[in-house]
């Protein structure tokens, strides 16, 4: 793989990112879009040159309504610099400034690069204060852009830089790459690092939890999970035959069984729905878990959230995808799902109660 690539004049184009282990995928996806588009190269193997059948603005809001699983980020390929403009700041400055006709947030990422190589970037800081003293800068940002305001995205390979402007909303994620890392504070106290995929997945797909609503966590151990759901004031029965952290001792309720057990004991009672919100983290087949999802379906409220992992196969995980949402949308309404950054061999995905 190389990362030398010239684009053709009069194409429109756009950096993406998605998974390496998805690269196929995600390629898949993309040639599926109607009209379709096309991963022509690729920079590294999560990180493709997309060539748009129209320009980026007209292109990007058709892609994200389309809510593709395996693209996680993309920006517009405005700008392609060798490498000579990129190591002094203010000379790379100038060349982004007619980009950007408002202040912008500013996400760079390197591509294709040897943490222990040299490379010729005056750097990410550098760049924003000679951005910040021509005025072209919004206030600083910790990680993630504001949805409502434009950024300037760029990726520094060793073959030269690859910079564009959009709105943060057109790019699927607003966290550079799609990558959302939490900070020391936040990882602080983990019960596991589990906690992020639905931290992130409750963030990237702005859903709100009912505070004081019920919730059921499936396949819950150690208690990540609950943890989680706890801290947005709901209340949690905790489902899962192994122990819980010993922090969550009387905070939820532990069905020390497995999901389908809890399934026969709780629907023999012909009890009303009363969960508002369901999570399942189960390493189980896909289409197994979808069905154990269904069976608990009365159990939910209507209009209650669902939040799942697809735990993916290594071989047929498109088909897997298909079969499992097929199971589902027997009791729930789709609506979105994703490989998160903080999914591996999974994606999340996010549907409703009918």
């Amino acid at each position: 793989m190389t990362t030398a690539f010239s684009p053709v004049s009069g194409n429109a184009y756009a950096i993406g990112a998605c998974q390496p282990a998805s690269a196929d995928l995600c390629q898949n996806e993309l040639l599926s879009l109607t009209p379709p588009c096309k991963a022509v190269h690729w920079l590294d193997a999560g990180t493709p040159v997309i060539l748009l059948p129209e320009p980026f603005a007209t292109s990007a809001p058709n892609i994200s309504a389309a809510k593709p699983i395996f693209l996680r980020h993309m920006f517009p390929a405005d700008l392609w610099l060798p490498p000579d403009t990129l190591a002094n700041a203010d000379i790379l400055a100038d060349a982004l400034a007619p980009l950007i006709t408002k202040p912008v947030a500013l996400q760079i990422r390197r591509v294709a690069v040897d943490r222990n190589s040299e490379l010729s970037f005056a750097g990410t800081a550098a760049l924003a204060e000679a951005l910040s003293k021509k005025g072209l800068l919004l206030p600083e940002q910790k990680q993630q852009a504001p949805l409502d305001s434009n950024v300037l995205s760029g990726v520094i390979t060793p073959e030269g830089g690859i910079f564009g402007v959009s709105k943060v909303s057109d790019n699927i994620s607003p966290h550079a790459g799609g990558m959302r890392h939490f900070t020391p504070e936040e990882t602080a106290h983990l019960i596991s690092r589990a906690e992020h995929k639905l931290s992130e997945a409750i963030e990237a797909f702005s859903l709100e939890l009912p505070k004081g609503g019920e919730a059921l966590d499936l396949g819950a151990a150690p208690g990540g999970w609950s943890k989680v759901l706890l801290s947005h004031g709901m209340r949690v029965t905790a489902v899962d035959p192994a122990s819980l952290a010993p922090e969550l001792s009387g905070k939820v309720a532990h069905f020390a069984g497995l999901a389908q057990d809890f399934a026969k004991t709780e629907l023999s009672k012909q009890a009303p729905a009363r969960f508002s919100v369901i999570v399942n983290d189960m390493r189980l087949d896909v289409a197994e878990s979808a069905q154990v999802m269904v069976s608990l379906a009365p159990l939910v409220m209507e209009g209650g959230l669902v939040i799942m992992t697809f735990k993916l196969p290594q071989k047929g995980k498109t088909a897997a995808i298909k079969k499992g949402m097929a199971i589902m949308e027997q009791a729930y309404a789709r609506q979105n799902a994703r490989q998160l950054f903080h999914n591996r061999s999974e994606i999340t995905a996010v549907f409703t109660k009918k």
